[in-house]
């Protein structure tokens, strides 16, 4: 058996994930603390799930008034997601 060279613990983990192609689930936990920090407790104890597939944000609210009010400022929300996560993850959100 071959010992590589000794490698930084983000080097050992970012070829683990590339190997195992579960980037996406760590950015769909990125996405979810970024959401529930920058949306407040209120609109975040409102939110029953949160998920990301495709790029796409799916938000379940539980409050139906809450929920229409986040549908009228929906690309304004994608706006704020996406400069908190420094980059474009989020291209849609679909409210339930």
């Amino acid at each position: 058996m071959a010992f590589k060279p000794e490698q930084s613990l983000k080097a050992v983990l970012t070829s683990l994930f590339s190997q195992y192609s579960n980037e996406n689930g760590v950015s769909a936990t990125r996405v979810q603390a970024v959401y529930r920090q920058t949306m407040g407790a209120y609109i975040s104890n409102h939110t029953t799930k949160i998920f990301v597939k495709n790029n796409i944000l799916f938000l379940y609210i539980d409050v139906p008034s809450l929920r229409h009010e986040l549908i009228l400022g929906k690309l304004k929300l994608i706006n704020i997601l996406n400069e908190a996560l420094g980059e474009q993850q989020i291209k849609e959100i679909k409210f339930h």
